[in-house]
C-alpha cells in the first residue's frame, strides 16, 4: 500500500521524491503554468509532475491524486500535444518518470 499523498506544487520534479514510487497529490490550475514537460508518456525527471499527469490524460486541470514511479533514463524522448499541454522532444537524459492513475482501493 502507499502512504499518504504527498502534497505536491506545479513546477515539482520527479527527481525531488525520494522513493521509486510516490502518490502525489497535484493542485488545480497547474495547466496554464510555465514549467517545462519533455517526452511523452514516459517524461525526463526534471519535467513537472502535475503537468506530465495532464499531458498523459492521468488528471485535469482541476488537479488530484497520481502515482509517480522513477525509471531509468532514456536514450530519446518524444514531444507531443495532448489536453492543451505540448510537451517538447529531448535525447539522452539521466532518469525519467511515468505516471498512472491511483490504484483503485489503494488508501
Amino acid at each position: 500500500s502507499y502512504e499518504a499523498p504527498v502534497p505536491i506544487q506545479c513546477s515539482t520534479q520527479s527527481r525531488q521524491l525520494n522513493a521509486p514510487v510516490t502518490r502525489v497529490s497535484c493542485p488545480a490550475g497547474c495547466r496554464s503554468q510555465n514549467t517545462n514537460v519533455w517526452g511523452t508518456d514516459i517524461y525526463t525527471d526534471d519535467s513537472s509532475i502535475c503537468r506530465a499527469a495532464i499531458h498523459a490524460g492521468i488528471l485535469t486541470d482541476a488537479g488530484g491524486q497520481a502515482i509517480v514511479e522513477k525509471r531509468p533514463g532514456q536514450n530519446s524522448y518524444q514531444g507531443s500535444t495532448r489536453n492543451e499541454i505540448t510537451t517538447a522532444s529531448y535525447g539522452v537524459w539521466s532518469g525519467s518518470f511515468v505516471i498512472s492513475y491511483e490504484a483503485p482501493g489503494v488508501l
